[in-house]
């Protein structure tokens, strides 16, 4: 008899329902009826996309180092954020690539000590708009780390699991401080979809997603060197031509760094790559224009993007599959099925 644990049965209830819950809200966010239908739609193949993708294991051991490990990221994305000024995915992103080459020369460390220092950046790089201190983010690295810890054994290898926590750990504490009257006014970004920059921020998604998989896989770089070396080699672009992008900079970044959470996907996760990692950016890149300027400064919110993507095309794979699987099934049934009439029974 399969033993159920109630405690990370709580976790996925937790997190799947933050997932469920970003689109439920979206529906106040899009104004046309074909956009509300678009969003229910994905909100469906996204459930399904969870419920293909139980694991079975038990609550994990809560780890020591976790906590400070994340606590550690914040605090280093925060000086680099706010002292010289980066862009909150170019901080994250080398906070991230210095977690990954540390756990590489440190005798002990292993590849998920730069998981949750890179998840403790994501923290960290929230605006200091959605807090009115600092030390909100200590206890919300702290809450991370934790989480993140006892949990690891969930979904692994699932793209956008980091982030995930790591902004419902944000949205958490952000609860209690405004329960507290300590939160800050929030960032408010207003920017008008169009159709060309929707299919611009497909591109940027298909191509971070595309490259983070080629580094982190096929370079054997590591998921996390992989989206954070290739994140901060764009947001280097960015910098080195200012007018290319324009006032859409910040978008484009997220962008890419939503989309590149999605090509940490461990490939035992994906049944195609490049089409299931293609179909992550086109749709990270549409939701990136929908949902960004809505969730602009919370700590985590690209891999709260990245995340119900990639439950989506396992969920759409998950379905075709089985209708594939029924069709077959059918046609061999029909096949062995005699013939009613003018047929010669076998002999038993």
């Amino acid at each position: 008899m399969r033993r159920v644990d109630l405690a990370k049965s709580l976790h996925l209830l937790t997190l799947g329902g933050g997932v469920l819950v970003l689109f439920a809200v979206s529906f106040s966010f899009v104004p046309s009826a074909g956009g509300r239908v678009a969003i229910f739609g994905l909100s469906v193949v996204v459930g399904l996309g969870m419920f293909h993708t139980r694991d079975d294991g038990h609550l994990a051991t809560l780890r020591w180092e976790d906590p400070l490990l994340a606590l550690a990221g914040t605090l280093a994305t925060m000086v680099i954020l706010r002292d010289l000024h980066w862009s909150s995915v170019a901080a994250a992103s080398a906070v991230g690539l210095l977690g990954a080459l540390v756990t590489r020369v440190v005798a002990g460390a292993r590849d998920y000590h730069g998981a949750v220092i890179y998840g403790g950046a994501f923290i960290g790089a929230t605006s200091p708009l959605v807090f009115r201190s600092s030390g909100w983010l200590v206890g919300a690295a702290l809450l991370f780390g934790v989480a993140w810890s006892v949990s690891r054994d969930a979904w692994v290898g699932v793209g956008g699991k980091i982030g995930s926590i790591a902004a419902l750990s944000t949205v958490s504490v952000r609860l209690v401080a405004s329960w507290l009257h300590q939160a800050g006014p929030g960032v408010r970004v207003h920017d008008v979809p169009s159709f060309s920059r929707g299919l611009a921020l497909a591109l940027i998604g298909v191509m971070g997603a595309l490259a983070t998989w080629w580094l982190s896989v096929r370079r054997r770089g590591g998921a996390v060197m992989g989206s954070s070396l290739c994140s901060l080699g764009l947001c280097a672009v960015v910098w080195s031509a200012p007018g290319l992008f324009g006032p859409h900079a910040d978008l484009v970044e997220f962008a890419w760094f939503a989309a590149s959470f999605a090509g940490m996907t461990n490939p035992s996760r994906l049944r195609h790559t490049a089409i299931d990692l293609t179909g992550c950016g086109v749709l990270i890149g549409l939701l990136s224009l929908a949902l960004g300027p809505e969730i602009a400064g919370v700590g985590g919110s690209g891999g709260l993007t990245a995340l119900p993507c990639v439950f989506a095309l396992r969920g759409i794979e998950h379905e075709i599959q089985r209708f594939a699987t029924r069709r077959v099934r059918g046609d061999s049934t029909d096949i062995a099925r005699p013939k009613r009439g003018g047929g010669t029974s076998p002999r038993a």
